[in-house]
């Protein structure tokens, strides 16, 4: 991930994280991946829905860890942001969420979802379509993970909308 800073504040020294949205989106894959093995040994099912609760859960906490904290952590964050949509829920309205999505013209009015197993685990992106008033289409999109996908964060609140591709979260 970036580089990991003191912040000379004058007084202590606190620990920043600057990253690229795509440098937490790609460590928090990185971090499901590692358990696969771990999940499948504890008869825990990962890859197909159903998956296992505590799959779930475990999914949950390591895109707050990796993402979604790190995000509410930034520091040129806007006032009123609204909190990042949930990993793999199905969302039917983005109007009062922050969300990822691929910087690529093609797909701009795509949210990130999930990532799906195709055939190696986590080996696809899924987005969902938005229509210009925030509402899921129900309309999906994947395509294969690349180390060279671009993600970043529709930081969205009340009275704007803007992208941002770096943070610099505070600890």
């Amino acid at each position: 991930m970036g580089t990991t800073k003191p912040l000379d504040t004058g007084e202590d020294l606190e620990d920043v994280l600057e990253a690229t949205v795509s440098e937490l989106i790609a460590t928090f894959r990185e971090s499901i991946i590692v358990l696969v093995t771990i999940a499948e040994r504890a008869k825990m099912s990962w890859r197909d829905e159903p998956t296992h609760p505590d799959w779930d859960a475990i999914q949950a906490a390591h895109f707050s860890s990796f993402v979604s904290n790190p995000i509410a952590a930034d520091s040129r964050s806007v006032v009123g942001q609204y909190r990042l949509a949930p990993y793999d829920i199905d969302t039917q309205t983005y109007d009062q969420l922050s969300w990822l999505s691929i910087a690529d013209h093609h797909v701009h009015n795509f949210a990130f979802v999930r990532f799906v197993t195709r055939h190696e685990p986590f080996d696809y992106v899924q987005l969902i379509e938005l229509d210009d008033n925030l509402n899921s289409t129900r309309q999906t999109l994947e395509f294969p993970w690349g180390e060279g996908t671009v993600f970043n964060l529709n930081q969205h609140s009340r009275s704007s909308l803007r992208i941002v591709e770096n943070i610099c979260a505070l600890e």
